[in-house]
């Protein structure tokens, strides 16, 4: 959501969400970074007929992995979005698909629906053609189609217990692997919160113009990110006084300490 409190027939009001009124941005993000690789501003309900859909989730996604066709791609999205006649669709387009599902679902098996009980770390799976659908019970049930994964491949994930301890249950790799994957999203909306750009406005296109500045400059700030060892700091670290550190700058490769050492490094 890009925040605006003005005038304008493409403002949404969302009172379930943090930002509340603005105009409603759907986003297709490289997981890994958060980088936007296609944006789509949503203006009201829409009378295309490019997609033969059902539902508003289903149009946004085809419309969002349009220029994905063909490449094998694996796209993850949550309940909102995933349906069995999508993740077919995708298929058909040779784009991969994984995704939490809502129960309420047309074309879904009856063990997704079922209310039975079962032990934390145990799943059940249906398969049908090309999509398979995985339950599986951590806290709670956790349902699950994808297009990319063998429903009986298992790992393992660590959950933390009523005592406060921590334990290794079986899960199955699909979840895994939507927990990987989902989430880039996210971490563009957390890049885009901490290097924000623009200023107040109550004219319409300066938020939208806003919102294009900061998908093009977040990916070009000098961003902190940990690494498994750590290396001397280039700003503080001298011959006599040696300061390792994990972090290193992802525009320049160059091992620093957070605090005070990142800023003063590329405030040169």
């Amino acid at each position: 959501m890009i925040p605006f409190k003005g005038r304008s027939s493409l403002k949404q009001y969302m009172p379930m969400k943090p930002i509340k009124r603005g105009y409603k941005v759907w986003c297709l993000c490289y997981s890994k970074t958060g980088y936007v690789l296609r944006i789509d501003i949503y203006t009201g309900k829409s009378s295309s007929t490019d997609f033969s859909c059902d539902t508003l989730g289903e149009r946004v996604v085809l419309h969002l992995t349009e220029q994905l066709r063909n490449s094998g791609a694996l796209v993850a999205f949550d309940n909102f979005f995933t349906s069995v006649k999508l993740i077919k669709e995708l298929k058909a387009k040779k784009i991969f698909a994984v995704g939490t599902v809502r129960t309420n679902r047309v074309g879904l098996p009856d063990i997704m629906k079922e209310k039975k009980k079962m032990v934390r770390g145990e799943f059940e799976n249906r398969t049908q053609g090309c999509v398979a659908a995985i339950k599986w019970m951590d806290s709670k049930p956790v349902t699950v189609l994808s297009t990319a994964h063998d429903p009986a491949f298992v790992t393992e994930v660590k959950r933390k217990n009523r005592d406060g301890s921590r334990s290794n249950i079986s899960c199955p790799e699909v979840i895994a692997d939507y927990n990987k994957y989902m989430g880039g999203v996210d971490r563009f909306d957390q890049l885009k919160e901490r290097y924000a750009v623009g200023k107040r406005s109550k004219k319409w296109y300066n938020k939208r113009l806003k919102v294009s500045e900061e998908v093009r400059t977040t990916e070009n700030k000098h961003l902190p990110k940990k690494d498994s060892s750590s290396r001397r700091c280039k700003f503080c670290s001298m011959k006599g006084k040696v300061a390792r550190s994990k972090v290193t700058c992802t525009k320049c490769n160059v091992p620093l300490c957070l605090s005070p050492c990142f800023a003063l490094f590329h405030s040169k």
